[in-house]
């Protein structure tokens, strides 16, 4: 039975996404942050705020149901400006999940979207970039997010210290000048705060643009307004 309801879930079409790792132009750096909320989000927003940024955030819905004052944080970096992004509900890696479960990590961040700003979310990033093509055919068929990569992304996990993550990240920008950047950082890491300050001063004053994700890619919105989720688990699924 439940076969025979998720290929019916499967047969749902919504708007397509696609897959982007960089911006369009060649000066744009979109700035981007995974895991979130975290207790060290503020801190990044703060920095953000101070240089008129505007970056993205993707997050984990369980983070704000399990602390109700990052709901107060959210709303207001949403308010600022700031585009907030899926990275699933509860960041397992999606390749370790069946098919219901990984349709359930969408849906679940989902709710928290419709929650807080009665928007689904258009823009999706896989934690680990745990994926493979039917994970990626759910996410950007059934659900019409667009998926993120990144072409920066410093090892900033491993406890490097905030010099090393700009370095890395400068490294980058020198040596593959072609792109547009789409860079990935992670909230919980402390030294991104300090790093984050130090790589805008660089980029400022080598003549980068720090850009919002839509604008890096072209996009006139950063959300999907359709009053629709994708395919709808309460309908013909027992989840008890």
């Amino acid at each position: 039975m439940f076969n025979l309801t998720y290929l019916l879930l499967s047969l749902i079409v919504l708007i397509n996404g696609e897959y982007y790792e960089s911006c369009i132009k060649p000066n744009h750096i979109t700035l981007s942050f995974d895991d979130g909320i975290h207790k060290n989000t503020q801190g990044l927003v703060d920095v953000l705020n101070n240089y008129g940024i505007k970056a993205i955030f993707f997050i984990n819905g369980l983070h704000i149901v399990r602390n109700n004052d990052f709901e107060t944080v959210v709303k207001q970096m949403n308010i600022d400006g700031h585009t907030i992004g899926s990275h699933t509900f509860s960041h397992e890696a999606m390749e370790k999940l069946n098919g219901f479960n990984v349709m359930r990590e969408l849906y679940d961040n989902e709710l928290i979207f419709r929650e807080l700003f009665n928007v689904r979310p258009r823009y999706f990033r896989a934690p680990y970039f745990s994926y493979n093509d039917e994970i990626y055919n759910t996410i950007t068929y059934n659900f019409g997010y667009d998926f993120i990569g990144t072409n920066v992304m410093p090892p900033d996990w491993t406890g490097i210290s905030a010099q090393e993550i700009v370095d890395f990240m400068v490294n980058k920008l020198v040596t593959e000048s072609t792109t547009g950047k789409i860079t990935l950082q992670h909230d919980k890491m402390i030294n991104n705060i300090e790093a984050l300050e130090m790589f805008i001063e660089y980029g400022m004053a080598n003549n980068y643009t720090f850009v919002s994700l839509a604008e890096c890619l072209g996009h006139t919105t950063s959300y999907i307004e359709d009053n629709k989720y994708g395919p709808n688990l309460n309908t013909g699924i027992n989840i008890n």
